[in-house]
């Protein structure tokens, strides 16, 4: 379980299973249908948007050490390598 804004009162939402293997990720994914919400233009409670993505939303592959530096930039680093 990750707690996000620990004592704020937020519930604590489970890892994505996706990301679970990637230290200290825990990434917002929004629906398209919550993109005004999000942005405000919606009223909402914000909390109801920090839930896990479903299973099928994410893909996962072995990228090259490019990444890593925000010196790179385009569409090549999405490559797989490795035979990913």
């Amino acid at each position: 379980m990750v707690s996000l804004l620990a004592g704020k009162g937020f519930a604590r939402l489970r890892e994505l299973a996706i990301v679970a293997a990637l230290p200290g990720r825990m990434p917002v994914i929004l629906e398209p249908a919550d993109w005004s919400a999000w942005l405000g233009e919606a009223e909402s409670d914000p909390a109801a948007l920090l839930r896990p993505a479903a299973d099928d939303v994410l893909r996962v592959w072995p990228v090259g050490r490019a990444v890593n530096s925000p010196r790179n930039n385009g569409p090549e680093l999405l490559a797989p390598v490795g035979g990913g």
